[in-house]
């Protein structure tokens, strides 16, 4: 049980290195505002991304993918 206890509390500490605090918080905000994002896109019921291109053809992103986007933003 302590054992578990401390993985979690390892888990914690380096997910603590990602968290917004108060001296990061007007930085944060600042490249949410000006970052770009690609919010033209549907979602199917398998979870699979149809992303639409600029040139107007779609890709098709499988579930497996998205997570691998979402770390990338």
């Amino acid at each position: 049980m302590l054992l578990c206890g401390i993985c979690v509390c390892v888990q914690l500490q380096e997910d603590a290195v990602n968290f917004i605090t108060e001296e990061k918080l007007d930085s944060a905000i600042e490249a949410a505002l000006n970052g770009r994002g690609v919010h033209n896109f549907a979602i199917d019921v398998d979870g699979n991304r149809y992303v639409e291109q600029p040139d107007g053809s779609t890709v098709v992103l499988p579930n497996s993918k998205l997570h691998e986007l979402i770390e990338e933003t």
